[in-house]
Parts: C-alpha cells; structure tokens; sequence
C-alpha cells in the first residue's frame, strides 16, 4: 500500500496515510461541509491499518476544526484507544502553537478518556 496524501485546502486540513510506516498526520484547518465524506478516506485506511498491523502513529497539528470535524477527530481517536485496549501500541502527539491556549485546552480535554499516552507538545 503506498503513501495516500490528501493536500489541503481552504476548508480542509493536510492529510498524511503512511502505511508502511503506520503514519496519520492531519495537519492545518478542519472545516470541511461534510466531515464524514471528507474524512472517509482516514476511516478506511485505519480499518485496514489495525486489521495488519499492531502500531498506529498519530499525529495532529491543527489551527482550527468545526463541530463536524470534532465529531471526526474523536472517531479516530476512539478507533485507535479500542486497537490500544485489543493490546496495540498507540504512539499519539497533538502539536499546538505556543500562543494558541484554545487548541491546547482542546487537546486535554479530548485526551481525558483515552487508555493510551497522549503527547501534547507545543511547536
């Protein structure tokens, strides 16, 4: 399986799907009109993902995501702590901007009912 990448756009963040190297990377603004679509893609490839492998790395470096996109966010998030609990490993790192409280507080506040470790680190 080769590298999916999904380049961004005004209302939709970068998108990295790394199979060999087990590799989700959302990086920019989430504002898509609708999430489920746009995001389908990340929801197929961690199907296939935990299904053949025992590691998934995850990373998010986000400015901004509407509701929709939360709703989204939390849906990995909620896949990858289930491939945790099943004995996986889950290697997570939620990037903020120094400046940015919000995305840092959102962060902790998505992190809250997650088995596994999850990094917040400021850029």
């Amino acid at each position: 399986m080769k590298v999916i990448n999904i380049e961004k756009t005004k209302n939709t963040p970068e998108i990295l799907l790394d199979y060999e190297n087990s590799l989700l990377t959302i990086k920019g603004e989430s504002s898509p009109e609708n999430s489920l679509l746009f995001y389908k893609p990340v929801f197929d490839w961690l199907k296939t993902i935990t299904e053949e492998k025992d590691q998934i790395n995850i990373k998010f470096d986000l400015d901004y995501f509407n509701t929709s996109s939360s709703k989204s966010l939390i849906d990995i998030l909620d896949i990858a702590n289930q491939f945790y609990l099943k004995g996986n490993k889950v290697n997570f790192i939620w990037f903020y901007k120094e400046y940015d409280e919000d995305m840092l507080e959102t962060a902790k506040e998505f992190s809250t009912n997650l088995n596994f470790e999850f990094t917040i680190e400021k850029i």
